[in-house]
């Protein structure tokens, strides 16, 4: 999901290069650290708002990437990664050169309220 992220963080043009980390704590839904890192080619501060709009939590993360549909056999061969038939391989949002607007839903936000700004932002 992280890379996913980060290729959109990209894509859309709010970094040249991008990477995302998060932690995760056993019994806690949301993660509890989340670092961006836009190696000096875009405003972290910016970009992690834009990141805390997607789903993070791990009910989040299998809604928004379809991952209830078994598709074992199709990621044991070749690997997952690089692959434009997966999900997570999908670019979000072609051709938006800017980062959205504030105020963006924060951390405590519902999925639903996620999903509601990034379709009222045109994602």
């Amino acid at each position: 999901m992280l890379r996913h992220i980060a290729k959109s963080v990209v894509d859309s043009g709010q970094a040249a290069r991008c990477k995302i980390e998060a932690a995760y704590c056993i019994g806690v839904a949301e993660p509890v650290a989340l670092h961006v890192d836009a190696f000096g080619t875009g405003k972290e501060v910016d970009i992690e708002a834009y990141v805390r709009t997607f789903p993070l939590t791990p009910e989040g993360v299998i809604e928004y990437l379809d991952l209830r549909k078994p598709i074992y056999k199709q990621t044991a061969c070749y690997g997952h990664f690089g692959n434009a038939a997966f999900p997570w391989e999908k670019l979000l949002a072609e051709g938006i050169q800017h980062i959205p607007p504030t105020p963006t839903p924060g951390p405590d936000a519902t999925l639903q309220e996620k999903a509601e700004w990034r379709d009222a932002i045109g994602h």
